[in-house]
């Protein structure tokens, strides 16, 4: 079985798979027959396998599956799961199902921190010894739960954010204090891929900008993880500032492996990964890059890419200048 009907099985979330041309491939137990599930047929399209009504909300799983939830009745989801290249795009619009965000959110993070519990006593011992195939299946499952556990995360700031209800609380700040405390969290990191990283230099610190530092150093994180991630053992990632017309743009340049000009236009749009298989080698959700654009916005600046010469990418956080 794949390993996506089985975390879903742990998560307690009953599931059906589907192909591209509505045939039932297999199901739970407990999930019904298509045919007694009012509203799953909308769901379902030929050629492009699931469209979400309201009240629903597509996520993207690991191992080329997406997973499509809505709730039912009683409480909980129902999962559909289809392969991933037959999945249309997830419509940034559909973040305004504020119940639907917030369900989904409320209802995974139990049984997550409950898996996640159980997980660690087990492999602590304390439900009788483990054989090393045991301690193998454990590290899986808890691999997989933080990576739901950073799916949540991200969720939940995307509603927050298109919900208005961040507390943003920006004032003057230094850049060089902006970007210390992201540089201290990856400073023993970069050792970890035989990467060398450019601190910023003394003068850019020194300048002023306006923004919400917690928020302003989340993005700042973001973009210092997709350097690490992305750039082969050897590399090199630099974090650099320079003054531009709307303020001051804070950029991490890396020697990495770049984004296809196809990929460019949908770079920061959800749950979009490259088919490049360098990208799929690395797991993520598609989301942060979207999320950390939004929240730039809010704080008055953009994050943007292009591309490094002669290769690499430049990943860059704009912000309004400080009084």
């Amino acid at each position: 079985m794949s390993p996506v009907p089985e975390l879903l099985n742990l998560l307690g979330l009953p599931w059906a798979e589907f192909d591209d041309q509505k045939r039932l491939r297999a199901r739970h137990p407990d999930f019904p027959r298509p045919e007694e599930v009012p509203g799953l047929e909308p769901w379902l399209r030929e050629g492009t396998a699931a469209l979400v009504p309201p009240g629903g909300v597509v996520v993207q799983g690991p191992r080329g599956y997406n997973v499509a939830l809505w709730p039912r009745q009683g409480g909980g989801f129902w999962a559909v799961l289809h392969p991933r290249e037959q999945v249309r795009s997830l419509a940034e619009e559909w973040v305004e199902e504020k119940p639907v965000l917030n369900m989904l959110v409320h209802e995974l993070r139990l049984p997550v921190t409950v898996i996640k519990g159980y997980t660690t006593l087990m492999r602590k011992g304390l439900a009788g010894p483990v054989s090393d195939k045991q301690a193998q299946f454990l590290d899986t499952v808890a691999t997989n739960v933080r990576r739901l556990e950073r799916l949540l995360e991200l969720v939940g700031l995307w509603s927050k954010i298109a919900h208005r209800r961040l507390p943003y609380q920006p004032h003057d700040i230094a850049v060089g204090a902006l970007v210390a405390d992201p540089v201290a969290q990856w400073a023993d990191r970069w050792a970890e891929r035989e990467l060398t990283f450019h601190d910023l230099s003394p003068e850019a610190g020194a300048w002023s900008v306006h923004t919400d530092p917690q928020y302003a150093r989340w993005i700042l994180q973001r973009l210092l993880e997709n350097a690490w991630a992305y750039t082969a053992p050897g590399g090199q990632v630099w974090l650099e500032a320079q003054r531009i017309p709307q303020g001051v743009e804070i950029a991490v340049r890396d020697t990495g492996i770049g984004v296809a000009e196809d990929d460019r236009p949908r770079l920061f749009t959800p749950f979009f990964r490259s088919p490049d298989e360098r990208v799929r080698d690395h797991p993520g959700w598609g989301l942060a890059l979207h999320v950390a654009r939004l929240l730039a916005r809010d704080l008055g600046g953009e994050v943007g890419y292009r591309p490094a010469s002669p290769a690499g990418s430049v990943f860059y956080l704009r912000l309004p200048v400080g009084s």
